[in-house]
C-alpha cells in the first residue's frame, strides 16, 4: 500500500476461495514474491493475487511475459496501484 498510485502491478489470479489461491501460491513457490488482498464481489470473499510493482503499464506488461508458463496460463494481466488502494479503501 506504500507504493505510488501511478505503478502498476501484476494480477496472478482472483478467486472467491482463499484455500485455493493458497494452493495456487503454494504451487507455484509464490510465498515471498506476491501478496493477496480481500474485497467483496457479489456478497461475497474474493480474493487478488498481485506480484511486483512497476513504475508503468508496459513494464508490467513485459513482465508479465518473462513469468513462467503456470502463471502466464492464469491470464494475468496489470493493474493500477491506484485503483487497487480506492477500491481497499470503498471496503
Amino acid at each position: 500500500m506504500d507504493q505510488p498510485d501511478s505503478n502498476f502491478t501484476i494480477q496472478l489470479m482472483a478467486t472467491g476461495s482463499e484455500s485455493a489461491l493458497k494452493q495456487f501460491i503454494q504451487d507455484n513457490g509464490l510465498h515471498n514474491s506476491a501478496i493477496y488482498y480481500k474485497t467483496q464481489r457479489d456478497g461475497k470473499d474474493w480474493f487478488t493475487l498481485i506480484q511486483g510493482s512497476f513504475e508503468s503499464h508496459m513494464q508490467a506488461h513485459n513482465a508479465i511475459k518473462k513469468l513462467a508458463p503456470s502463471l502466464q496460463a492464469a491470464k494475468p494481466w496489470a493493474k493500477s496501484i491506484g485503483d487497487i488502494k480506492a477500491l481497499l479503501s470503498n471496503r
